[in-house]
């Protein structure tokens, strides 16, 4: 555990205020305790810190309890007046909450010995961890990739300037212009494919095959 209390970690995954988070809190365990026989709670809150503890035995029942999840969602939801949907998300951040405070060891014969519906509730999902950057820390020419250039390359092509062929738009200073001045009027007879190359007296578009 990271020395929060199973309340406060409800309060900062959920954004609820301080009596909002304690009132979800309390509201889960006793739904819990209603999945549970008598000496499964029993099991359970000697296991949590005194509070919470509290709160699941004075919630334990003795009828037979109802371990469908989806029951306990909407017992929840009854019990806090929000959707099932709503519901079901606090329901498992406070099933993960008092994972935390129970030690790895005693979790595991914790889950064993409860129905799984709740077993399921007491786990601890996997931290997600950032995805690294592609090419991380490779310097020009010590990769394989034309971002990093090839080896003993000083310029990967990535940052290297490409020289524009003579008479292209690339080359041109304002390369919009020539596009412009085509836009004014229909293309001139060596200005298109059309019209064929300049002197030529087969167009493209009419030469026989």
């Amino acid at each position: 555990m990271d020395g929060r209390t199973i309340e406060s970690q409800v309060r900062d995954r959920t954004g609820l205020d301080g009596d909002a988070a304690a009132a979800t809190v309390r509201a889960a365990l006793a739904v819990i305790a209603g999945a549970l026989y008598r000496e499964e709670t029993e099991a359970l809150a000697e296991l949590l810190p005194t509070a919470e503890a509290a709160a699941l035995r004075g919630a334990a029942v003795d009828e037979a309890p109802a371990c469908e999840r989806a029951a306990l969602d909407q017992a929840l939801a009854a019990r806090l007046e929000i959707s099932v949907g709503s519901a079901s998300e606090r329901l498992a951040i406070v099933g993960e909450a008092l994972a935390w405070a129970v030690a790895p060891a005693q979790r595991e014969g914790l889950v064993r010995r409860l129905p799984p519906v709740i077993g399921a509730l007491l786990t601890i999902g996997p931290t997600p961890t950032p995805s690294e950057p592609l090419h991380r820390g490779v310097r020009a020419g010590e990769g394989h990739t034309l971002g990093s250039g090839r080896p003993g390359s000083e310029t990967p092509v990535s940052g290297g300037i490409v020289g524009a062929h003579p008479g292209s738009i690339a080359a041109d200073d304002d390369p919009h212009r020539q596009r412009l001045a085509a836009s004014e009027g229909p293309p001139s007879a060596d200005q298109s494919l059309a019209g064929g190359a300049p002197g030529s007296t087969h167009p493209v578009g009419g030469s026989d095959e």
